[in-house]
């Protein structure tokens, strides 16, 4: 009777070892998911301070330019890149009028060059990318404190799963030696183990 309540509480030991295991996996893989989450939310965070860097330097450049040169930058400010990315009835040549709509499209691009409207952009681009930096700032400190959270966890249902291989263990040893110290010790780590699994489980 001894040998098989024995072999019963062993069965039960490697059932508590298979939960904390997959317990274990878990953790662990929400930690990896939860760390590359993280990664690109500071990836998102660095190409948003690039862009700022970029804006901040365009306004003191064009705090810089000579007050003749920026009087004129309308006239010579618009880049190939915005004449080529033109509607085609927009850039028509001297022979060909342009028609109403594309003189108001050459009207607007013209004006989006405007030193004045220009620095406005700028400065509202500036503002823009530093509360965007500070959302993602956010979610990406967030995600960081996730994932050693959960990193903390799967420690913890390793623990659990080495004191349950420790009961089934002592447990083997009783059953060979007839030893209800042995027993009761087996007892005891698996009690340790699904105490700690069922505390770790509530985090």
């Amino acid at each position: 009777p001894f040998q098989r309540k024995v072999a019963v509480f062993i069965a039960g030991f490697a059932a508590l070892l298979a939960f904390t295991t997959m317990l274990t996996n878990q953790a662990r893989t929400a930690a990896i998911l939860l760390a590359s989450d993280s990664s690109n939310q500071w990836s998102f965070f660095q190409a948003k301070s690039t862009k700022g860097i970029v804006t901040r330097a365009e306004l003191e450049l064009l705090e810089h330019l000579e007050p003749r040169a920026r009087a004129e930058a309308p006239a010579h400010a618009i880049p190939e890149t915005a004449i080529a990315a033109a509607p085609a009835h927009a850039t028509k040549t001297a022979d060909a009028p342009a028609s109403s709509h594309g003189a108001e499209a050459a009207a607007r691009t013209e004006a989006s060059y405007d030193p004045a409207e220009l620095r406005d952009r700028l400065l509202q681009d500036m503002v823009r990318y530093d509360a965007e930096k500070d959302a993602i700032q956010a979610v990406a400190i967030q995600k960081a404190t996730e994932q050693h959270h959960q990193q903390h966890r799967e420690h913890l249902f390793e623990y659990a799963s080495t004191i349950s291989e420790l009961a089934i263990v002592v447990a083997g040893i009783a059953l060979l030696l007839h030893s209800h110290a042995a027993f009761w010790l087996s007892l005891a780590l698996a009690g340790a183990s699904a105490a700690l699994t069922g505390y770790t489980a509530l985090q």
